[in-house]
Parts: structure tokens; C-alpha cells; sequence
């Protein structure tokens, strides 16, 4: 008699059969809750309202929609522009699975949805465990009251009042990396240029800074060459996020959904980007328990520790008030995100700055006569030492930053879901697929949304004709004059960056190298830089000189 209970057992038997030896009998179990949870998901798809009267460029496979052309394009961002220039900068796209996504660019929603909602619009739970398994539950993974308790505690550590002590410490790491650099050079065929590729060295330079910066504490990576941290967060994004496959592409929409401890042990499995990330993670944790058991001993014996990061988490976690303690757990999270955000993340940008400089040898010069003036300023007042006040008249200086994170963003894609009904209202209205023009879109509760910072940058009716240009002056004259709205990419100047490009242009000069050939925005989960002749790296080779 035809048994179908058992070809079906006997076939989920052979399909899960690596699943079933990881954790044995639960198996069923397992299955059984991925099967409900998806269903939940096309009943909820169903209720929610239609976007697929916009227009949108042509889906790919079922299984990851137009992912691929997000995600894992040939360069960054390059389909982000292309939409835009079609469809607008409201469109609808596909996700895995079928998955109705909207796609925006426009000011006045991005504006609304990034800094005047709150907490209506969250991070998708597939970001969010993302976030979690690379990071821990820090400040970029928190949503809601925990986020606000986290951003609370911290700010404090933000400020710029410890300004002194920060440049001391941007200066002593910057000025050991100009030292590597000079006997590099020295060593050179001519002893006055080299090749020098400057990703290494940024990043390991932007670790040292924010470990001391941060945590008081000295991670010594421009000493070791090689530092375990320092060597786990080499190529991190580059040897997991570029060129991802299909496969991937849909695990990563679908892991959002599974129990955090199934994501644990699936991350355990010895599939390359998973056991890469499982090695950072391990390493990174590692930094940051004995950091925080040296922080808590001083702590304990009576040193209460300063102004900075770590200090300000252990005096938290010490304490009785139930409102701003938190855990052994959420402090190991917030280390982990700092060090990985907060020098990675400037690291890419200076080294975009420094590859625009390359390319821009008249901007070269324009900084280097600010910072002569600058100094000269300085000793006229018998003063050795640099201010904020000195760094804001510094203005061609600051044009070239705030054109550094338009036309180089490093985070260009950011994803929201939002949590109820709303209407999203645009600057300019957008053509339907039936020829209507609209400029307001009713949002369903659990509507994602993919907002591309990248492509907003380079949007003419807010930067003007010349979006696609690399142009530093934009900042020192017509759009000073015509502010347009934005969302913020002005606002996102760090000092840091400002005293590497002083002390960095002051001592060297930097062009391209000839050998090397084209440098190309790799599509990572940040925009990093890659060399077109050796790609699946993050790498940035560039002849260096003497000033």
C-alpha cells in the first residue's frame, strides 16, 4: 500500500540530514517551527498593502529577487544610480523569497524616516541578527527603550570635552605610522617614493586611536604585525559580504527568523564566510572580557577610571541604579561594536580621502596652505597647541570631508521595517506604472524598506548637475548658498579625521601608483576600496613621497 507518511519522513530524513547531525533528534521540532514561522510570513504578506503599482526595475530569480543587483553587484552602488536615473527615487524591488521591498532616495522620506519617527521605523530582524552575530547586542543592534538607555549612558563619552587628550592621542599613533612609512621609504629604490598600501596601516592606526580614545587601554597594533585583532578584522567584510552567492543571499533573509542560539550553532558549520566570522567574533570577545577585567580590578581598588568608553560601561555595570546598569554581556557587546565601528568605519573613509587626494593634487595643496596658516596662527598667539576653534576655520578642509562622505559613503544601503500604518510624503512626485504621478505612499505595517544613502548623494535636484562629479567646492559656494533637504551628511565630520589629514599632508604627498590600474568601490557591506587587478581584498596601493 502506497505509504506517503513514509517517503515524506524518509525524504526529510536525506534533505536534513546535516541538520540532523548537529543536534540530533530536535530536528522535527525544528523543521516543524521553520514551516509555521514562514507561513506566518505569506499570511502577513498577503494582508499587507501592494506597492507593485510602482515602477521597478525587472526582478531576477524568485529565490533573491534583485539582490544580486544590490548586494552583490559588480561595484557599489552602480544599479543604486541606475535606478534612481529611471524610476525616480521612489521604486519597488524584490527581496528573497518574493519579498516586496521599497527602494528610496528621496529627501523628504528618508529625512522623515531616519529623524523624525523615533523608533517607528526599526531595523529589519534579518539586520538586526546580522548585527548580533557579528557584534553583539551593542548600540547598533538595541532598538527602542534599550537603545535609548545605551545611547544615554554613553553620550557623555561623545562629547568634545577631553579634546586635549584625544589630539594627543591622534598624534602619537598618526605620528608613529608617518615613522613606518619614512623608513619604508627610505628603503625605497631612490629613497624618496614608494608604494605603500595605506589600508593596512589606516585601519591598524584607527584601532590604536580608538582603543585609547575609547577605552583607555592600547591594543599596540602598529607594534605587532601580528596582532591578533588587528588580524581578525583584516579583509573581514571583504572575505564575507563580496560577491555573495545566491545561497547566501537567502540564508541571510531567513536567518532573521530562527532562534538566536540556531544561529549560534549554525554559524558553527564549516562553511567559509560563517567560520570567518565565527573566528572574529571569538577573537574580538576575547579583547573585550580582558578589558573589562582589567577596567573592573583598577575600578575595584579605587581607581574609578576617566571620561572614556570602557570606563564609563564598568561604572555602569558596578552600580545599583537599576536604570542605567546593564550587563557583563551588553558591555562586551558595546565593546566589540566601538571597536569594530569605530575604526573600521573611519578607516574606509580616509582611505577614499586619500585616494581622492591622489587623484586631486590642486586639493592637496589648497589643505596644505590652510594647515600652514593655521600653524602660522598658532605660534602667533604662543600657542603649540591645536583647537576645535582652529580646526573650523579650516574651511576647504572641511569642503573636502563633507565631499569625502557624499560621494564615498561607507555605509550606502540602510534597512527599516516599519512597525505600523503610515504615509511617507516625497519632495518631488514619482510616475506610477499607469503614467500617475504621486508624491505621497501608504505604508503597511511590516513594509521593508531599503534607503540608499549612496544614490540619494549623487541626486542632482539636491547637489546639483554636476552630482556625479567629485567637486570639494560644492561645499564652499552654491550649495552653501541653496541648502536643500538633506539627511545629515554633513553632520557625520569626525575631529579625527581632520588632525590625520593635517599631520598626513604635512609630511607626504600622495598620487596613484602607475602599476597598480583601477581602483573600484567593491560592494562589501561597507563601500571599501579594492584594485580591479586583485580583487576579493581590500587594498589601496599608492606612491608615497616625501613633502
Amino acid at each position: 500500500m502506497f505509504n506517503f507518511d513514509h517517503i515524506f519522513t524518509n525524504t526529510l530524513d536525506y534533505l536534513f540530514l546535516p541538520l540532523r547531525v548537529v543536534i540530533d533528534k530536535p530536528w522535527r521540532l525544528i523543521l516543524a517551527f521553520i514551516l509555521v514561522l514562514l507561513l506566518q510570513k505569506i499570511v502577513q504578506r498577503l494582508r499587507r498593502g501592494s506597492i507593485a503599482y510602482l515602477q521597478g526595475p525587472r526582478p531576477g530569480p524568485w529565490s533573491v529577487g534583485n539582490l544580486r543587483e544590490l548586494l552583490a553587484a559588480d561595484e557599489a552602488a552602480e544599479n543604486d544610480f541606475k535606478w534612481t536615473n529611471e524610476y525616480g527615487t521612489a521604486l519597488a524591488i524584490k527581496g528573497s523569497m518574493g519579498l516586496d521591498m521599497l527602494y528610496l532616495t528621496d529627501p523628504k522620506a528618508l529625512h522623515y524616516i531616519l529623524n523624525t519617527t523615533g523608533y517607528t521605523y526599526p531595523k529589519p530582524q534579518q539586520s538586526r541578527a546580522t548585527t548580533r552575530l557579528i557584534i553583539g547586542e551593542g548600540l547598533v543592534y538595541a532598538h527602542g527603550d534599550q537603545h535609548a538607555k545605551q545611547r544615554k549612558l554613553m553620550n557623555p563619552a561623545f562629547s568634545f570635552t577631553a579634546f586635549p587628550e584625544f589630539f594627543e592621542s591622534f598624534r602619537s599613533n598618526v605620528s608613529k605610522m608617518m615613522d613606518i612609512w619614512r623608513r619604508m621609504i627610505s628603503q625605497s629604490t631612490d629613497g624618496k617614493a614608494c608604494v605603500i598600501d595605506v589600508t593596512t596601516w589606516v585601519s591598524r592606526t584607527m584601532l590604536n586611536i580608538i582603543g585609547q580614545v575609547g577605552f583607555n587601554y592600547d591594543f599596540e597594533a602598529l607594534d605587532d604585525a601580528k596582532n591578533p585583532l588587528a588580524e581578525s578584522y583584516k579583509d573581514l567584510f571583504a572575505e564575507t559580504t563580496y560577491k555573495r552567492s545566491n545561497g547566501m543571499l537567502i540564508f541571510e533573509a531567513f536567518w532573521g527568523y530562527l532562534p538566536f542560539w540556531m544561529v549560534k550553532l549554525i554559524q558553527k558549520l564549516p562553511a567559509g564566510k560563517l567560520k570567518r566570522f565565527h573566528a572574529y567574533r571569538k577573537v574580538a570577545r576575547q579583547v573585550a572580557r580582558d578589558m573589562i577585567k582589567v577596567q573592573t580590578e583598577h575600578y575595584l581598588y579605587g581607581n574609578e577610571g576617566g571620561k572614556d568608553m570602557l570606563s564609563i560601561l564598568i561604572r555602569a555595570n558596578l552600580s545599583g541604579d537599576p536604570s542605567v546598569k546593564i550587563s557583563d554581556n551588553e558591555i562586551e557587546s558595546q565593546l566589540t561594536t566601538l571597536m569594530l565601528a569605530g575604526h573600521d568605519t573611519t578607516a574606509s573613509s580616509i582611505m577614499w580621502g586619500l585616494y581622492e587626494l591622489s587623484r586631486d593634487q590642486v586639493s592637496q595643496q589648497h589643505i596644505r596652505e590652510e594647515i600652514a596658516n593655521v600653524r602660522l596662527r598658532i605660534s602667533q598667539r604662543g600657542d603649540e597647541k591645536l583647537t576645535i576653534t582652529d580646526l573650523e576655520t579650516m574651511k576647504y578642509l572641511s569642503a573636502f570631508i563633507k565631499e569625502l562622505h557624499r560621494f564615498h559613503p561607507v555605509v550606502p544601503l540602510i534597512h527599516r521595517e516599519a512597525s505600523h500604518d503610515d504615509i511617507l510624503h516625497l519632495s518631488q512626485p514619482v510616475q506610477t506604472k499607469d503614467g500617475r504621478y504621486i508624491d505621497t505612499i501608504p505604508i503597511s505595517k511590516g513594509q521593508r524598506i531599503v534607503m540608499s544613502i549612496a544614490a540619494y548623494n549623487r541626486l542632482k535636484s539636491v547637489w546639483g548637475d554636476d552630482a556625479d562629479t567629485w567637486r570639494p567646492n560644492r561645499f564652499l559656494d552654491e550649495f552653501k548658498q541653496n541648502p536643500k533637504t538633506g539627511v545629515g551628511v554633513m553632520s557625520n565630520l569626525v575631529v579625527e579625521m581632520q588632525v590625520l589629514f593635517m599631520e598626513l599632508l604635512e609630511n607626504f604627498n600622495f598620487a596613484p601608483d602607475p602599476e597598480q590600474g583601477e581602483i573600484f568601490r567593491a560592494a562589501t557591506s561597507i563601500m571599501a576600496p579594492m584594485c580591479k587587478s586583485d580583487p576579493g581584498k581590500t587594498s589601496l596601493p599608492l606612491t608615497v613621497s616625501l613633502v
